[in-house]
C-alpha cells in the first residue's frame, strides 16, 4: 500500500504531471492527463437567457475528483430507486484473479471482456427466464497493491420479478458459476470463492445502494490495505514516481470506457414487472 503524507486539507489542486509507463522509470515523452481533467470546474459551459451560467464539467466519471464523485453519488441514487421498485435483488462482487506483473489496461480489458461474454448467447437468457432477473447494474471500482497488482472488479445488483417464490440461493449459485465459466472459458483465472452474491433485504437497501458511490477520485483513503483511484491521484500530486507511473497506466486505461454497465430501460422493464404482477 502506497502511504499518505499529511491530510486532506493541504491537498494542492490537481494539475498530473506527465508520467511515464514503464512502472517505477521516468521517461522522456510519457502521455499526459487528458485536457479536460484539469480544466473541470474552471469555468461556465453556456450561460443561459436568463443570466445564469452551466457550470463546466469534464464528465470523467474515473478520474476527476468532482465528475466521478458526482457520477457515483447520482448512481447510487438511481440504485436506491431501482431496488425499491424490484420485488427482490440480489448485490454482487465479480472479479477476476489478479497478478502483480499485469498492466492495468490489460487488466480493465480482461474484465470487461469476460462481463460481455457473461452477459451475451443462450446461456444467459436461460438464466434469466428460470431465475425472473429483469435486469442489472455493474460499477466498476479500481484498487491496487504492490503485491498483487491491479484489481478492477465489478460491485452491482442483479434484479428479479419473483417475490415470494424468489429463490435468491439458486440464482447466487447460477451467476457464481456462470461468471466463473465465463473467465475460464476466455483464458482468464476465477475462483467460485472469491465472487459474491447476496440477497438485498429491504431494511438494507440505502446501505448497500450507497456502496456503489465510494470509489470517487475524490476519496483517497485506501480500502482494505489497498490503494484506489482516490490515493493513487493524492500520491501523484506529492509527485511520487510509482504513484505518478499508476496514474498514467490508469489514463490510458479508463479512457474511452464506461463506468457503469446497465441492462437498458431497466426502470421500464421493473415498471413492465410490476403491472405484470397487479394483473395476476
Amino acid at each position: 500500500m502506497l502511504s499518505l503524507p499529511g491530510d486532506r486539507a493541504t491537498v494542492a489542486p490537481f494539475q498530473p504531471p506527465a508520467l511515464p509507463l514503464d512502472r517505477g522509470t521516468l521517461g522522456a515523452s510519457p502521455p499526459t492527463s487528458p485536457p479536460a481533467l484539469r480544466q473541470c470546474g474552471t469555468g461556465t459551459r453556456k450561460t443561459l437567457p436568463n443570466g445564469s451560467r452551466i457550470p463546466y464539467y469534464c464528465e470523467n466519471h474515473w478520474l476527476c475528483p468532482r465528475c466521478s464523485k458526482r457520477y457515483l453519488r447520482d448512481v447510487a441514487e438511481w440504485s436506491h430507486l431501482m431496488l425499491t421498485r424490484a420485488p427482490s435483488a440480489l448485490a454482487v462482487t465479480l472479479t477476476l484473479g489478479h497478478r502483480s506483473s499485469t498492466p492495468i489496461a490489460e487488466a480493465f480489458e480482461a474484465l470487461y471482456e469476460v462481463k460481455r461474454e457473461f452477459h451475451r448467447g443462450g446461456g444467459w437468457s436461460r438464466l434469466m427466464n428460470t431465475h425472473g432477473v429483469v435486469g442489472f447494474q455493474l460499477v466498476t471500482e479500481f484498487t491496487f497493491s504492490e503485491e498483487t497488482g491491479p484489481h478492477p472488479h465489478f460491485h452491482g445488483f442483479y434484479f428479479s420479478k419473483q417475490a415470494s417464490s424468489f429463490d435468491a440461493e439458486s440464482l447466487a449459485d447460477a451467476l457464481v458459476q456462470r461468471w466463473v465459466h465465463s473467465a475460464h472459458r476466455l483464458g482468464y483465472e476465477a475462483s467460485t470463492g472469491s465472487q459474491s452474491a447476496v440477497i438485498v433485504p429491504a431494511r438494507s437497501r440505502a446501505r448497500m445502494a450507497s456502496y456503489l458511490g465510494k470509489d470517487h477520485a475524490d476519496n483517497w483513503w485506501p480500502h482494505d490495505g489497498r490503494d484506489t483511484i482516490g490515493s493513487i491521484r493524492r500520491r501523484a500530486v506529492h509527485l511520487d514516481p510509482y504513484a505518478r507511473t499508476l496514474y498514467d497506466e490508469l489514463v490510458l486505461a479508463t479512457a474511452g470506457r464506461d463506468r457503469t454497465v446497465t441492462t437498458p430501460n431497466l426502470a421500464g422493464r421493473l415498471a413492465a414487472a410490476a403491472d405484470s404482477r397487479s394483473r395476476c
